[in-house]
């Protein structure tokens, strides 16, 4: 090192000598610049006087031949002539040229065959001069010459001071390109370029071929067009750096450039620098051997000191330097180094003795132990540590902790696994830390270890390295880690199962609930649990849960129905299974349950139920229906048969009509006896809407009760429409009852009707319907109104809002099944609070309802007839009622009492027989069963079917006979109406 220092004293000396050499060097570039750039601009003027003087000539000799006769003439002859012998005393022009005003030449120094063609009208020159000023112009392109020239031209005047033309003379640029900066005072010869105020170059002295281009977008040359006259310096586009001169013309705009190389600079100040270079250098010279001997004298001593040094590194502890020198410095560091040597020796080998022990005591260790600096690199490893890595010691030590065990090329500070490097963190706080990190071994394989760190303190307190253990938890992790899937995998399958699942003590508290439960009742999880059992289970349900109970703790098992109720007090039947868990010593501790929803098996089980009851009611009603309307059709037919036979002012003529009156008004009673329960087959014909309302009216009374007031408003035109009235009119009970039920407390209930029509928009906008006219029934209420959630099922068969066992849920059901039944449609409008609107339409019926009505209304009351029917009925007082009526309008009948007697009677009569008369419900034979064996033989035999049971034909028929069906009870004149029809063909 102390030769370097030698080294150091002279460069401190040598350095700043040198900088200052250069920097008189730099100067004195400098000031040859400034000497060159100053040259430049005295050439620069030189040259623009030179060029000022040519034009002063120029435009002298213009004016001269301006006032010549032959020019103000505009003799093209004469001034031929004249400017050819002149042209030669002006070397520097290319031509003399004479032009009128409308731009044509009128005299040439230089005559071609076509010099009288050229036309001067484009130029700017000309169009300048031609505005009465002299001209001295930019770069243009000669049309005589086809090359590059700056035109100098004055206006010619006549006598009477009027303009007559433009005479001028063209610059030759090329020629006067030669001469230019010829004055120069400078070694080497510059370039002098002169351009326009356009930045054209005019000439230049080194390169004509560049007279014509435009150099504008040159720096220097926009700052030299912006400047008089001036010097600068640039470096140009090669790199080179230039110095300029320029200067400014009088007369125009042309700039004078003078430019060349800094070469020239450099080259001068070199030559002036250079003996000063030469004297440092062998001044530097001698006082550098100089300084070199004294260092190799002294480093000689030095080397030895040096060996001893390596020799103790080495290991070699028994090494002792010779005296180097007496009475010196260098004796004394001999003898100490002697010294050093021999104590070094005796702490290394204790070190050694101290180091196989710990080895020794951290090899037997099982787990990984390894020692890590602060530079993260392993300065010890036992062998457990090796073995997790699959390497030796020698492959670990001084190697980054996190190339070995994370295979990685950086440190591994952030997090891994959640957990923050131990060793990180114990270098930063100086304290114990404990993580979990995956290290991989050398084959690839990789282990989970638990690393503690543990800081290594020297006397001041700072840590100097790290000492971790490492334990491998790999099949601890495993394990927990299947064990957290299984569990999570139980977990997600209790609180996500269909069921409710809930585990209770043996105090009757709720412990554990899944998510299935808490919603069904209501609760946020954490909020059911906690809650005594009791809270969720019905009152009417307490004896069961307790049932429950006394089974859970004797049996140990329980399975059984129960009332849960919700938090808004909704009641939800559960079907439950419980089993009791005991403690080790035999109590009873939890009872763990699976609930099942059976709401919806309840609600099958009651529709069922309504179901049966409802067909119960249906045969019962039918049977009856049956039975009496035999009855009342012999009571109303000879009631008719009576009161035809009393005379007009017989007292019993008034008995007779009440009798009949009240016959009638239980002919109806069974008539919607069988509607209500659903056992009264479609008949459609035409009829007025409004004469059904009020014939319905009575009933309506009687069905919503005294505390509602019924209103009817009908509209003032029949509305006729194809329809059965007693549907209708079961859709009118269906809706009034509806609207009686939502007003416990009384009312109103108003029914409407109109003729409206069905346009595209209002099908667009309801999604239903066919374009054309309706009948309108509205139907509203004055009660507790309908949500909007519930309006989107009131049409659903058996949805109701009504308690269990106040409503069937049918009645809006069957409604809507009759309108779709007759091509219409039932809407619904209501709000909570405001009342219900039903809006029936049914399609108008015109022309048909008319021809049928009016085919009705021209029949007798009671029409008569001589063709031959067969009549069966097996009840005696109807038989011998029909008898008498058809043969005293002038029928001939065979009677029979039941099937087969009609069957036989029809075999022997076959041909004679016009009609048969069936009862639909007979012994042997039904009336059906009568009807195909006649026409096995009579196909085209028309037929009449009666019964007091319409359900007998319910099902239909693909014979048609529901429209030759007479329903009982059934007077004369229907009776003889219908017969009268079916033989004249009106009906089939």
């Amino acid at each position: 090192m102390l030769k370097y220092k030698f080294l150091l004293i002279i460069l401190v000396v040598f350095v700043p000598l040198t900088v200052f050499s250069f920097h008189h060097y730099l100067i004195m570039v400098d000031d040859e610049k400034e000497i060159i750039k100053a040259r430049n601009l005295d050439t620069a003027i030189d040259t623009a006087r030179e060029l000022d003087e040519i034009i002063d000539k120029t435009l002298g000799v213009l004016h001269a031949l301006a006032l010549h006769p032959s020019v103000k003439a505009l003799n093209s002859d004469q001034c031929d002539r004249l400017f050819a012998q002149l042209l030669p005393s002006y070397p520097d022009h290319l031509n003399i040229l004479l032009a009128d005003m409308d731009g044509f030449n009128r005299g040439t120094g230089v005559s071609t065959p076509d010099v009288r063609r050229i036309n001067y009208q484009d130029k700017e020159w000309f169009v300048k001069a031609g505005g009465n000023r002299s001209v001295v112009h930019d770069l243009h392109i000669s049309k005589l010459f086809q090359m590059p020239a700056a035109m100098i031209a004055i206006p010619i005047f006549n006598d009477n001071t009027k303009q007559i033309g433009v005479i001028g003379m063209p610059l030759n640029l090329r020629k006067i390109s030669g001469r230019i900066g010829a004055g120069h005072s400078l070694r080497k010869k510059p370039q002098c370029t002169v351009i326009d105020a356009k930045g054209n170059v005019l000439m230049n002295s080194t390169n004509a071929e560049t007279i014509g281009s435009n150099i504008v977008d040159k720096p220097i040359i926009q700052h030299i067009l912006k400047s008089v006259f001036g010097n600068s310096e640039e470096t140009d586009a090669q790199g080179m750096e230039m110095l300029y001169g320029f200067a400014s013309l009088k007369k125009s705009g042309w700039k004078i450039i003078v430019s060349n190389s800094a070469t020239e600079a450099y080259s001068d100040a070199k030559k002036m620098s250079t003996p000063y270079l030469i004297a440092l250098t062998i001044v530097s010279l001698i006082v550098l051997g100089l300084s070199l001997l004294l260092i190799s004298r002294l480093n000689k001593k030095l080397a030895a000191v040096t060996r001893g040094l390596e020799e103790i590194e080495q290991g070699n502890m028994s090494f002792q330097l010779a005296e180097l020198s007496r009475g010196d410095e260098m004796a004394d560091v001999a003898r100490s180094f002697n010294r050093m040597a021999e104590k070094r020796r005796i702490a290394e080998q204790k070190a050694r003795d101290a180091e196989l022990f710990l080895s020794s005591v951290l090899d037997g260790i099982g787990e990984g132990v390894v020692v890590i600096d602060r530079d993260y690199k392993i300065i010890s490893a036992n062998k457990g540590y090796c073995s997790q890595v699959r390497l030796g010691t020698g492959d670990v030590i001084a190697k980054h902790c996190y190339e070995i065990s994370h295979r990685i090329s950086e440190p591994c500070f952030e997090k891994e696994d959640g957990c923050e490097c131990a060793v990180k963190l114990c270098f930063d706080t100086g304290r114990h830390h404990r993580s979990i990190h995956t290290h991989f071994a050398s084959d690839g394989q990789y282990v989970h270890v638990e690393t503690n760190a543990y800081p290594l303190k020297d006397s001041s307190g700072t840590v100097t390295a790290v000492i971790e253990t490492l334990m491998d938890v790999t099949k601890k992790l495993t394990v927990e880690q299947e064990l957290k899937k299984v569990t999570e995998r139980y977990r997600e399958l209790y609180y996500e199962a269909p069921d409710m699942m809930h585990s209770i003590s043996n105090t009757g508290t709720i412990i554990v609930c899944n998510d299935t439960e808490a919603r069904f009742l209501g609760y946020d999880l954490h909020e059911i649990v906690g809650l005594p059992a009791t809270e969720i289970v019905d009152p009417d349900s307490r004896h069961a849960y307790e049932k429950k109970l006394e089974l859970l703790k004797t049996t140990g098992f329980y399975e059984g129905e129960l009332i849960y109720v919700a938090r808004d007090g909704k009641k939800i039947p559960v079907f439950i299974k419980a089993k009791a868990v005991y403690d080790e010593a035999g109590r009873f501790v939890i009872s763990d349950e699976i609930a099942r929803d059976i709401t919806e098996k309840k609600s099958l089980e009651a529709q069922l139920l309504h179901s049966q009851k409802m067909e119960a009611v249906g045969t019962l009603a039918g049977g009856v229906a049956h039975d009496f309307n035999n009855i009342l059709t012999a009571i109303i037919g000879y009631g008719h048969l009576a009161l035809m036979k009393t005379a007009h002012d017989d007292q019993i003529k008034n008995f007779l009509k009440e009798i009949l009156a009240s016959a009638d008004r239980a002919a109806h009673l069974t008539k919607s006896l069988l509607a209500f329960s659903r056992k009264q087959v479609m008949s459609k014909a035409p009829i007025n809407v409004n004469n059904s309302i009020e014939g319905v009216k009575k009933l309506l009374e009687r069905v919503i009760g005294e505390n509602i007031e019924l209103k009817i408003s009908l509209s003032p035109d029949d509305i006729i429409v194809l329809a059965d009235s007693g549907q209708i009119e079961q859709v009118l009970m269906n809706l009034a009852t509806n609207a009686k039920d939502a007003m416990p407390n009384g009312g109103h209930i108003s029914i409407s009707t109109e003729v409206v029509y069905l346009d595209e928009q209002y099908i667009m906008q309801n999604g239903y319907g066919t374009e054309g006219f309706y009948a309108l029934i509205s139907i509203s209420d004055t009660g507790s109104g309908i949500d909007a959630a519930t309006r989107t099922r009131i049409f659903d068969p058996f949805f109701t809002t009504k308690e269990v066992g106040k409503g069937t849920g049918l009645g809006l059901s069957i409604a809507y099944g009759i309108m779709k039944q007759h091509n219409g449609y039932i809407n619904c409008y209501s709000e909570v609070g405001h009342g219900t609107i039903f809006k029936l339409y049914l399609p108008i019926l015109t022309s048909v309802s008319e021809s049928r009505q009016k085919t009705t209304r021209e029949l007798p009351a009671y029409p008569r007839g001589t063709e031959t029917i067969l009549l069966a009925e097996d009840d005696a007082g109807v038989r011998n009622f029909f008898s008498r009526v058809l043969q005293e309008h002038g029928y001939c009948v065979i009677a029979s009492a039941d099937g087969d007697d009609a069957v036989r009677k029809f075999s022997e009569n076959k041909d004679r027989i016009h009609l048969a008369v069936l009862d639909v419900v007979m012994p042997k034979l039904n009336g059906k069963e009568v009807y195909h064996e006649i026409r096995k033989s009579r196909p085209d035999l028309k037929t009449l079917f009666v019964s007091g049971y319409t359900g007998d034909i319910i099902g239909g028929s693909d014979d048609g006979e529901t429209d030759n069906f007479l329903s009982k009870p059934v007077g004369p004149g229907a009776l003889l109406k219908k017969i009268r029809q079916l033989l004249d063909g009106t009906v089939r």
